[in-house]
């Protein structure tokens, strides 16, 4: 039966790669045996729909106000992901073919412990404190993310290091909010991301490493305990792997080249939320950006749906939360 549908599939081959079906394939995709040539764009299509989601989680981290010499805050970021589903996916031999991958929605986490040392308390005015000073260090760490046949895990060290600073615009007062601008700039361990077939055909991406610069303008007010923040943030996400993949057919294995990777874009978010003693709690949304369109589709759908559903597209707006709790010392 397989090889019906290879010998079918390569009448057609020729023609499907002159159109694109309205995609691109990579360069170095296209260039490869024409076997290879669909295991290869999966996987830099998987690659590209997973990078923002990252970028999301890591980035929605919060960064503590000004205050005590060393507050310290354990925190987690989690956007309302979707992973790709490829239990029914299968890797042509016969070219490029455009598959519309069936996602799940799942939470995408980025837990980080981050450390806020104030270098300068600011200056008193009638108003308040203005231009207070600190200098921020973050970890991060990404637990396993996994379904059916589809996992992302770290593949070296466990954490992944990040820096920034924080100025006070001015002191929270009786009738006025704290004011505050943060840049931090985080990144991920490096991670492995895999998915294998039921055919036996899979995708990697390996050493797959995702980058933050963040700068955000947070106002924060409280009444006893309890307290609301809102804030805007410009997200930069730097992304890269090299990803590769491989095909069955019915004379073995044929891997695709091995591909180095990139990504970047440039997203808006917005976010509120509350805090109630040293306890915090925000969501907010991520939008914006420009990126290029992949050759294959993703679709959120029932699981007693084979059509229809929603497109979910790489770089669509993500909905996220954090929970943070700070330690003043």
């Amino acid at each position: 039966m397989r090889l019906a549908i290879i010998l079918a599939t390569g009448l057609l081959a020729v023609p499907m790669l002159a159109s694109g079906q309205g995609g691109t394939l990579h360069p170095q995709c296209a260039a490869a045996v024409t076997q290879a040539h669909d295991a290869c764009q999966k996987a830099a299509d998987i690659f590209a729909y997973m990078a923002p989601q990252l970028g999301g989680a890591l980035a929605a981290n919060p960064v503590t106000p000004i205050g005590n010499f060393l507050p310290l805050t354990a925190s987690v970021g989690a956007v309302q992901g979707y992973l790709p589903d490829f239990s029914s996916i299968m890797a042509s031999p016969a070219g490029a073919q455009q598959s519309d991958f069936s996602v799940q929605q799942k939470p995408v986490p980025m837990p980080a412990i981050t450390a806020n040392l104030t270098l300068f308390r600011g200056i008193r005015t009638p108003m308040g404190r203005v231009g207070g000073l600190s200098a921020v260090g973050t970890l991060t760490l990404i637990p396993n993310i996994s379904l059916a046949d589809f996992s992302l895990a770290k593949s070296g060290n466990a954490f992944g290091g990040g820096y920034g600073a924080q100025l006070r615009a001015i002191e929270e007062g009786r009738f006025m909010p704290e004011i505050s601008i943060a840049g931090v700039q985080r990144r991920t361990p490096s991670l492995r991301l895999t998915a294998v077939t039921t055919s036996g055909d899979s995708v990697r991406a390996d050493s797959m490493e995702v980058k933050t610069r963040t700068i955000r303008l947070e106002a924060s007010k409280h009444l006893g305990y309890l307290g609301a923040v809102v804030g805007v943030a410009q997200d930069e996400y730097d992304s890269k792997a090299v990803v590769s993949g491989s095909v069955a057919t019915p004379l073995g294995i044929v891997e695709s080249p091995v591909l180095s990777l990139k990504q970047e874009a440039t997203r808006s978010n917005v976010y509120a939320g509350l805090t109630l003693g040293i306890f915090r709690a925000t969501v907010g949304q991520i939008s914006g950006g420009d990126f290029a369109p992949t050759y294959n589709t993703f679709t959120e759908r029932s699981a007693s749906l084979t059509g229809g559903g929603t497109p979910r597209p790489v770089g669509q707006d993500y909905k996220y939360g954090t929970f943070a709790i700070t330690l003043n010392f």
